[in-house]
């Protein structure tokens, strides 16, 4: 993982993560646009769902190129998404004006 995430420039997965980002943008937004259907009132805030993807995945990449003891990964792993469904649960949605 870490020869692709950091050493791939030139290569056909040069930007690797910029597509991961793209991928993760869309599927979210399907899940965000069913979430908004079900909350009268609210609509999906792009600018955050773009923001949280980015967060998403470079919390991902910082594991793996920060944290070589995979237990320590395992542990730490636990408190990083529910940091990520708390943000998606508050910011994902804003109120329709």
């Amino acid at each position: 993982m870490i020869i692709l995430l950091q050493k791939s420039a030139g290569s056909r997965y040069e930007n690797i993560i910029d597509r991961i980002i793209s991928l993760t943008e869309d599927n979210y937004l399907k899940m965000a646009q069913k979430y908004a259907a079900a909350i009268k009132g609210k609509h999906v805030n792009m600018y955050m769902l773009h923001w949280f993807c980015h967060v998403h995945i470079n919390a991902f990449v910082h594991l793996l190129e920060h944290e070589k003891n995979k237990e320590n990964a395992m542990k730490n792993i636990k408190s990083v998404m529910e940091f990520l469904i708390m943000g998606w649960m508050n910011f994902i949605l804003e109120a329709d004006e």
